[in-house]
């Protein structure tokens, strides 16, 4: 734009020169040019997010979720286990991704926070679920959680691996591991059956030890079948973590015998703490019957699947 003279003298304003009056609308117009351009980026940023493939931004998202992790914690390797995308109510996918973490300083009791700082970190636009170990870990246990190693320690699952660092598992035999899982079933068992007795009585009042049978019960039903379809144990056995690790793992299993509003029911009932220490006003605590009720089905569900395997 080139600047010249008012001929029009009724454009003066009192006050005013013809070069003020120029650059007044000048930055006027520059003013509306540059609202202009910002909504257009806004626009054309949306429809460009909008047209990514969902392969695209679920690769991006990962990459992202793995530097974010190894700036966050001292990492030795990360494989991947599986990514679901999940439909939320903004029609916005929000992914999960399954990983297995192997730190030397990362703890399993940490998994929660970990889960929280990288949900605030994307903004609820990624939720993770962790497996964490060690590297002695991966050492001590290559004969009894082979089938596990065998189907996700492998290269193409590899997201991160420390500068330098290899790792070699060695092949053990196949009926060894049927023998391994045969005999933790059959351990499990031995816990199993004479918890299960206590459920059999006619017209049976649920009370407060029946809770916790349920919980040590679900616990070493999931144990089970977790080692018996894919021969791997977590570091820890919270109810809670566990049904994470269900779904996560063994996701076919879970939605054929679970209910996502029936989890949560069950995952309450089994929170109820236990008191240790003296009360002078102790009143008992209600039990849910129902809730008791579904969590044994639940318990009877796990139990069949696991059976019909072994014959």
């Amino acid at each position: 734009m080139k600047e010249g003279l008012f001929i029009d003298q009724s454009q003066y304003i009192l006050g005013a020169t013809p070069k003020s009056i120029f650059d007044k609308t000048l930055n006027s117009a520059l003013e509306i040019l540059t609202h202009a351009f910002k909504q257009s980026n806004i626009f054309y940023t949306k429809r460009i997010d909008a047209q990514l493939s969902n392969s695209s931004n679920e690769k991006m998202l990962l990459k992202k979720l793995v530097a974010f992790l190894i700036s966050a914690y001292k990492i030795d390797a990360i494989y991947s286990l599986s990514t679901k995308s999940l439909i939320n109510t903004n029609s916005n996918d929000t992914y999960k991704f399954n990983l297995l973490l192997f730190s030397p300083t990362l703890r399993i009791q940490q998994h929660d926070v970990l889960v929280q700082k990288v949900s605030n970190h994307f903004k609820g636009k990624v939720e993770v679920f962790c497996l964490i170990h060690t590297l002695e870990w991966l050492q001590k246990n290559e004969e009894t959680f082979q089938l596990f190693f065998n189907k996700f320690i492998v290269l193409q699952n590899v997201l991160y691996l420390k500068s330098n660092l290899v790792i070699n598992k060695k092949l053990v035999e196949t009926t060894n591991a049927k023998k391994l899982q045969e005999k933790y079933w059959t351990e499990r068992l031995a816990y199993i059956t004479p918890w299960f007795t206590a459920f059999q009585k006619q017209d049976l009042v649920y009370q407060s030890g029946h809770v916790l049978l349920l919980k040590n019960i679900l616990q070493q039903l999931i144990l089970g079948l977790l080692y018996q379809k894919l021969q791997y144990i977590p570091a820890i056995y919270s109810c809670r973590y566990l049904m994470q690790l269900f779904q996560a793992l063994l996701p076919e299993i879970y939605n054929k015998c679970m209910d996502s509003i029936e989890v949560q029911t069950i995952l309450h009932l089994l929170s109820t703490p236990i008191d240790f220490l003296p009360k002078a006003d102790h009143i008992p605590k209600a039990i849910d019957h129902l809730a008791c009720a579904k969590t044994l089905g639940l318990c009877q569900k796990l139990f069949n699947e696991i059976q019909i395997t072994n014959n």
